[in-house]
């Protein structure tokens, strides 16, 4: 062992090891003074003379040189009963199988501290194997965290189970919007597979901070366990704290007549809602999406808290004449940094992409959620998805099923879809969408996209995009002008890529008189 391997703990147990076999040798020795002398006695003293020759051999330089002493201080041995010299003889044993425990614990730490984000004095730098291109992930880029391939047969038992339900359903013939669902969810279930390591990111929540403090790009989804501050809650607890039962909410259902025009949405009361949750489930199950939330703190992902990811928190402060004023909110504001998803055992969501170019986390409470991507697609994808989203096929199709506490942290412009098994029961997610500062390219070119084809996001960008888009242009001219902090922004070069695509953005907006503006606070203003 040489001197980096020392371990303070582990020579300690060595020499406690060294001083209970003398003691051992010692006690085994009959008392000189307590005997009377006979014939047998030389032959006794030369047998504990060579047990101590032994002892000492296998001592370390260090002890054999403490151990040299006049013979006149050496205490006179006593002999043990046979209980006490074997209990002495098991802990002895027993300290070296502890001393041999430390040795490979103490290699284990060395090992882990190279590349561990709590071991590491610049908490902002990620890990080195987060810092490398993630296109070209391998195996050994997987996380600390023990992902066997358990967990990947349970989702493919999952997606079975899945599919076979959704044969059942489409065996029915009618003209519903779920039987469109059943029929899309289950041919790219068909074609997916589950995730690997280069297609998803999974970390522990250290990781996934310091991937995004440090500004990092990601393009692939993140997921963690245990993120959510909040204890984990129950679907009962939630409704309990619904505590206005004529309050409205929009729902899906897909029990509604597929039409030209047809919508799926909804909206019912909070007792509605209630009674139908309570009832048996049915072939036609509910999906609620972005309810208001009941909690005020304790949502949002730990690894999110940080400034990178908090550029949509800054878009929402209330301006009135450029002056920050906390009480100024308009009425008719949207909340869309945190809102709960309720779902009834296999409910079903069809590919889209989020709306306004957001990045988005999903945490499972209660339940189990199967969420389907397509998996890092290239340019020649990416058209073929936005010239015909609801037909479009892909092989680029990735799953994995999120449990409770555990959370997905998406980029802008993700395709993606969910499903989930009846036989899990209904579910309840916490989510909520943000944006990064240092993300402004792809947040840009995923809202040209968005302007160009509607059909496929899940809501009208119109109502606050040219307004976010005016206020990042403020804060990164600012930025220009002082010279300084450039970086956040993912420096000058993004910065006037930034400004290109929004000219562009804006320009196709003031050239389409059926399209809406807004002023800074999002309220709608019609183009004349």
């Amino acid at each position: 062992m040489d001197s980096s391997d020392f371990n303070p703990n582990l020579a300690d147990r060595i020499k406690a090891r060294q001083r209970a076999k003398s003691s051992i040798v010692s006690a085994a020795a009959p008392d000189a003074d307590s005997s009377s002398p006979s014939k047998t006695q030389p032959k006794i003293r030369k047998s504990v003379a060579g047990a101590k020759a032994k002892a000492s051999k296998k001592q370390s330089p260090a002890k054999q040189v403490t151990d040299t002493k006049p013979a006149a201080t050496t205490p006179p041995a006593t002999k043990l009963p046979t209980a006490d010299f074997q209990s002495v003889k098991a802990s002895a044993t027993k300290r070296k199988a502890l001393a041999k425990i430390d040795e490979n614990t103490s290699k284990r730490a060395k090992s882990i501290s190279k590349e561990s984000v709590l071991t590491n004095p610049d908490v902002d730098t990620p890990p080195a194997r987060l810092q490398q291109s993630t296109p070209e992930a391998t195996p050994e880029d997987a996380p600390s965290r023990d992902y066997s391939s358990s967990a990947t047969d349970s989702d493919q038992i999952y997606v079975t189970e899945v599919l076979k339900v959704l044969d059942k359903r489409l065996d029915v013939k009618t003209n519903y919007i779920g039987r469109r669902q059943a029929q899309r969810v289950s041919d790219l279930l068909r074609r997916a597979e589950p995730a690997a390591a280069t297609d998803v990111l999974r970390l522990t929540s250290a990781e996934a901070a310091a991937l995004l403090s440090a500004r990092h790009p990601h393009d692939r989804p993140i997921l963690v366990e245990g993120a959510q501050p909040l204890p984990l809650q129950t679907l009962d607890q939630f409704l309990d704290e619904c505590y206005d039962n004529t309050a409205t909410v929009s729902i899906q259902d897909p029990s509604a007549k597929l039409r030209p025009g047809a919508q799926a949405v909804k909206e019912v009361s909070v007792a509605t809602l209630k009674a139908r949750f309570g009832a048996p489930d049915d072939d036609y199950p509910w999906n609620c999406l972005e309810l208001a939330c009941p909690f005020e703190d304790g949502l949002r992902p730990n690894f999110l808290n940080n400034e990178d990811c908090r550029l949509l928190t800054k878009l929402k402060f209330p301006l009135s004449n450029n002056a920050l004023s906390r009480h100024s909110y308009p009425d008719g504001y949207k909340e869309v940094e945190k809102w709960s998803l309720l779902a009834q055992a296999g409910a079903l969501t069809e590919p889209h992409q989020d709306s306004h170019g957001y990045s988005t986390y999903i945490t499972v409470n209660q339940g189990e959620v199967g969420f389907a991507w397509i998996s890092l697609p290239d340019a020649d994808e990416r058209k073929a998805w936005v010239r015909n989203p609801q037909s479009h096929t892909s092989d680029r199709w990735r799953y994995v099923v999120l449990r409770p506490g555990d959370t997905i942290a998406f980029p802008c412009g993700t395709v993606h879809s969910v499903f989930r098994v009846p036989s899990a029961g209904p579910s309840l997610c916490f989510g909520g969408h943000f944006l990064r500062c240092s993300g402004l390219v792809p947040w840009v070119k995923t809202l040209l996209e968005e302007q160009a084809n509607t059909c496929i996001t899940n809501e009208d960008i119109t109502a606050s995009a040219p307004g976010y888009l005016d206020r990042v242009e403020k804060f990164v001219r600012q930025a220009l002008k002082q010279g300084t902090e450039l970086e956040r922004w993912g420096g000058k070069e993004d910065i006037d890529e930034f400004l290109r695509l929004k000219k562009a953005f804006m320009k196709r907006t003031s050239s389409d008189p059926t399209m809406s503006t807004v002023d800074h606070v999002g309220r709608v203003v019609r183009a004349s």
